[in-house]
């Protein structure tokens, strides 16, 4: 069991500085799928609805539950079409002395059982990943942030926060107190970006920052392909762009004259409990970790990830 950030997967905000951005109109980060082909479906008939072209980042732990092979190569084949960066899941997989680790990191105040169950699962995983040589490649090739320019906003899309690929400040437990505050603020500097959208932590947020007198805002999806809400059966994905969402959103802010949206993803649950337990049966390492979770939501509320005041 780890719970600790290992060095590989430091990058440091300043490293984001120098990278080139890519220009898009729109953009919609997907965290957090978790193998959940229900929710990629979801994911692709919506952005299709898009006006103009829009381009879809999948920053990481795109694979999770999905042991079965046909359901690990659907995800990878339709992840693979699009940007994507890794996640502690895709690095791990990637890896070439593969540990037996999720690379989770979790936070001390996480019950060793869950980081083994955990570990144990993405073992699971490995196997099945294993089977795909040209997937383990892909894995190991993935860069760990990357950016973009949308309206004149830069934005810097990573798994975890703005310094490790499985750092934990922008969850929700974290970023409010002073000291994740104030190393926001200067990760915004170092970074030279406008937003930094990640997921890795399952709990979607928002929370408004301002560094060099410069309003900067930190955008978390949680998870596209679980529930990130109380009794609230659907993922989230975030959606930044030059145009104002005209559908369904859980929040929005404005960072210049770019809109960022919170938006449901109201994947097949049906389906999608019947995939899950042909692959993870009761007593299984995911089941006990995960089913109250998938079926009910986490004790988590969306005025909680979105207040008014921030």
């Amino acid at each position: 069991m780890n719970s600790t950030c290992p060095l590989a997967y430091r990058y440091g905000a300043k490293s984001i500085k120098s990278l080139e951005a890519v220009e898009t109109d729109t953009l919609y980060v997907v965290g957090g799928l978790y193998g959940n082909p229900h929710a990629l479906d979801t994911v692709i008939q919506l952005v299709s609805t898009e006006k103009h072209p829009a381009r879809l980042c999948f920053n990481g732990d795109f694979h999770w539950f999905d042991i079965a092979p046909d359901q690990f190569l659907k995800i990878q084949q339709g992840v693979s079409q699009h940007d994507a960066l890794c996640g502690n899941v895709e690095y791990e997989l990637g890896a070439e002395n593969y540990s037996g680790d999720c690379g989770c990191s979790y936070p001390d105040s996480v019950a060793p059982e869950i980081v083994e169950r955990s570990d144990a699962i993405h073992r699971r995983l490995s196997e099945t990943a294993r089977q795909f040589p040209d997937a383990i490649r892909y894995f190991s090739q993935l860069p760990m942030f990357r950016k973009y320019t949308i309206a004149g906003t830069l934005v810097a899309v990573i798994h975890g926060d703005a310094d490790s690929l499985a750092g934990w400040n922008f969850d929700y437990s974290m970023i409010d107190t002073a000291n994740v505050q104030s190393w926001a603020e200067k990760s915004f500097m170092l970074a030279g970006v406008d937003i930094f959208a990640s997921s890795h932590t399952g709990s979607a947020l928002m929370r408004n920052f301002v560094a060099d007198e410069k309003a900067k805002l930190i955008v978390n999806n949680g998870s596209a392909g679980s529930p990130n809400f109380s009794k609230a059966i659907h993922g989230v994905v975030t959606r930044i762009s030059r145009d104002r969402y005209e559908g369904e959103s859980l929040a929005c802010r404005r960072i210049g004259t770019t809109w960022i949206d919170a938006l449901p993803i109201r994947y097949d649950q049906d389906a999608w409990l019947n995939d899950f337990l042909l692959q993870w049966p009761e007593g299984s390492d995911a089941y006990l970790s995960y089913w109250k979770k998938i079926n009910q939501g986490p004790d988590y509320q969306t005025n909680q990830a979105y207040p008014l005041n921030s």
